[in-house]
């Protein structure tokens, strides 16, 4: 599963290289083809069915989902989850309170 998602990542760092800017307008496009290099590389592995289940189910539910990688369903779950990350790794409240707060003042000035 490791190698699996450097893989992932090490695709999203070539195209990035190839000037190829995760635009929301073909985000869903990179995902999948990030997807399929995962996909690719797998099927050359003993034992690594399940994985290759979940990465063809993770493409069929993505083709119908596309809007899942608009700007605001990102931002969305980064405000959802940065808490649960930062309490996770032992921050304190007052830290989580203060970083929601940046994060929030970042997609405001962002969006105007």
């Amino acid at each position: 599963m490791i190698a699996s998602t450097i893989i992932h990542e090490a695709t999203h760092a070539r195209l990035d290289v190839w000037g190829i800017d995760y635009d929301e307008t073909i985000r869903y496009r990179i995902e999948a083809i990030c997807l399929r290099r995962e996909l690719n590389f797998l099927i050359k592995l003993p034992d690594s069915e399940h994985l290759q289940e979940e990465i063809v189910h993770t493409l069929e539910w993505y083709a119908t989902k596309q809007d899942y990688f608009s700007d605001l369903n990102n931002r969305e779950r980064d405000d959802q989850g940065a808490p649960e990350a930062f309490r996770y790794l032992g921050a304190p409240d007052w830290f989580v309170r203060c970083a929601m707060w940046l994060i929030r003042r970042r997609h405001a000035r962002a969006s105007r």
